[in-house]
């Protein structure tokens, strides 16, 4: 249980940060912004005043140390996702190659368009959005990355493990 932890821990972190770089880089070449991870810190301290849910989270007030605390969760959630990855492997569902790491990546998809984005007052699948197709695809397209990194990720661990 703790070498699965620490396995989760250093490939969630990896596979976060190379999600992180393919992000920065789709916006420096096509413009493409990425999600604001402070509405994550805002929509999860919010809950300590009892609000879950918000008309639009952009228009919220700001809480102080969300930037980081939003970078946090950020990482923290793909820690957890990768542990869930590597315990369901455990299980002997699936074999960790390619096309299960981008599969499992766009099944993680499905929690913000049913639960983060109505929350953020977005609407299911970002129906709210001004473009919700291409806000959809975005997604999409972040959640396979993260899929690809996930492998990637286990790969490079793996490799070094064996040295």
């Amino acid at each position: 249980m703790t070498e699965l932890l620490i396995h989760s821990i250093i490939i969630g972190i990896l596979a976060t940060f190379l999600m992180d770089i393919f992000a920065y880089l789709r916006e420096k070449i096509s413009k493409v912004k990425p999600l604001n991870y402070a509405f994550v810190a805002r929509w999860i301290l919010g809950w300590f005043d009892g609000q879950y849910w918000h008309k639009n989270i952009a228009q919220s007030p700001s809480k102080s140390g969300e930037i980081i605390i939003g970078w946090f969760f950020h990482y923290l959630i793909g820690i957890i996702w990768v542990s869930l990855f590597l315990f369901l492997n455990t299980l002997g569902l699936y074999s960790i190659h390619l096309f299960s790491s981008i599969a499992y990546g766009l099944i993680t998809v499905f929690v913000p368009f049913l639960i983060m984005q109505p929350a953020f007052g977005f609407g299911y699948f970002a129906q709210r959005t001004p473009h919700p197709k291409l806000a959809m695809k975005n997604s999409l397209i972040s959640h396979s990355v993260f899929g690809i990194a996930i492998y990637l990720s286990y790969l490079f661990f793996s490799h070094l493990l064996t040295l």
